[in-house]
Order: structure tokens, then sequence, then C-alpha cells
């Protein structure tokens, strides 16, 4: 198996579940140490032990959980800093903690589009404005961003949703431009429908089965989150150097266009 994060830290937001999960555990199957975090300590907390104590751990490389609201501002400093006293640097941000909650336009409060943009684009920025500082000081490093196909594209009754993820594509480019000289790759991945618990909270509102959204799309069905953290880990691996400012889109080909279906 190649070990292409072999020797580097991982700093992971939203890691305790869904396409989180699957990140975090490929980054350490690929040889990663990783710094896990989640609104929800405790799934992390039990991510972390799994990892230590499954086959894949080798000598030096350890999980360690920490719980994070991405959102508050005052958690992000204590945190990292954490990270640093543990692992003494963090190679890989990979910014991924997001919601999705489906809200037509006269009943999206203001409450609930604070709560999706501070989640999804305010976590960001407080992540990448957080961690850049330590990466500028060990000479470099690599982020990657969880953003959308709906950061491209529009979608009913998930304005705001998307809104907030069109917000980050452009964050990452522009954070790109600008961290580029200090050898940090910002990059990003646009999932398309995933088998997550997101997806099929979704498909509950929507009054249908997850496979159904799956099979709206061009390649027939839902991805498996690790389909989506092979293409993370990518982007953190020095195999993607040259990779800056880039929106690798993971959608099974949801926007590539028409294709007769009832697109997502």
């Amino acid at each position: 198996m190649s070990l292409e994060l072999a020797n580097k830290v991982a700093f992971i937001t939203g890691a305790g579940a869904g396409l989180g999960r699957a990140i975090s555990e490929l980054c350490f199957e690929r040889g990663c140490s990783v710094f896990l975090t989640d609104v929800n300590g405790a799934s992390v907390k039990e991510l972390a032990a799994t990892l230590n104590a499954g086959k894949h751990a080798v000598e030096g490389q350890r999980a360690v959980a920490a719980a994070l609201d991405v959102s508050n501002e005052q958690q992000w400093p204590t945190v990292v800093d954490a990270c640093k006293s543990t692992f003494g640097r963090i190679d890989v941000l990979v910014c991924n903690a997001g919601i999705m909650i489906m809200s037509d336009l006269e009943s999206t409060t203001l409450d609930r589009w604070n709560k999706i943009m501070n989640i999804n684009t305010l976590g960001v920025f407080l992540g990448i404005r957080t961690v850049a500082p330590l990466m500028k000081a060990q000479g470099g490093g690599s982020i990657v961003c969880t953003a959308s196909t709906g950061a491209v594209r529009g979608g009913a009754r998930l304005g705001v949703y998307c809104a907030s993820k069109g917000a980050v594509r452009m964050l990452c480019k522009s954070f790109a431009l600008e961290l580029i000289p200090f050898h940090i790759r910002v990059n990003m991945v646009s999932p398309g429908p995933c088998e997550t618990p997101m997806v099929g909270r979704m498909a509950t509102e929507l009054q249908q089965k997850a496979d159904c959204i799956g099979e709206a799309s061009p390649i027939g069905r839902l991805a498996q989150p690790r389909e989506i953290a092979e293409a993370v880990v990518f982007l953190a691996s020095d195999r993607a150097s040259y990779m800056v400012g880039a929106d690798v889109a993971v959608d099974g080909g949801n926007t590539c266009g028409l294709t007769g279906k009832t697109p997502l």
C-alpha cells in the first residue's frame, strides 16, 4: 500500500462521521498521524481509539481527538495549540466540517442562515487563518477544503447551503494565491451526492430513498465516502505539488451538464 502521507500530520475537522470519518481513516492508512476534531467530541475519541488499535497503525503514528466547534473563534487557537504540542507541526489541514439544512426562501430565518454560514464558511476561514501562520513558520503545508457541487450550481431549497459552499470556493481560490509564496497549497474537493448521514437526512426530507438521489446522477449511484476521501488524500500529498486553487469535482458527472435525468 502506498504511504504517500508518511511522516505527515493532518488536522481534520468534522472527523466524527460520514465523509470526515472516511478522510480520517484513509489519511491514517496512508501513513499520516491525525488530529481528529468534531463538535461531537465523543465521536472522534472513539475513532481515535479505533485507529490506534487497528492494523494500519505503525510505530510513531498516532490518532488524537479533540472537540471543536469550527464556528467558535475562541476554540481554534486552543485546539491548534494542542495539536502543535502533541505533534510539533501541522502538514495538512482538512477543512471538512459542514452542515446541509434544506429550507425554502420564505422559511429561511436569519438564525438558520447564520448557522449554515457560520459552520460551512466561517469555519473554513477561521481554520485557515489559525493554521496558516504555523505552516508558514515550518516552511509550507497543504490545505484541502470540502466544497460542493452546490458551489457552482443552485439547488431548490438549498440556496443558503449553495451560497455557503460558493463562498468556500472563492475563499480557497483567494487564499491559494495569498499563501502559495509560503509553499502552502490550498485546494478543494467538491463532492456530489454521497452515501453519508447528511444525504440520508436530505432524502428523508424529500420523502424519497437516498438511492433515488444517486440514480439521478449521470453515473447512476451515490458516491462512497472513501471515493471522495481518495481525492482529498491526493491533494494533501506531494503528488499534487503543482495543484494550487484547484476544485476537484468527485461528483459522478453531476456538473457535466443535463442528461435527461432529474439532477440533484
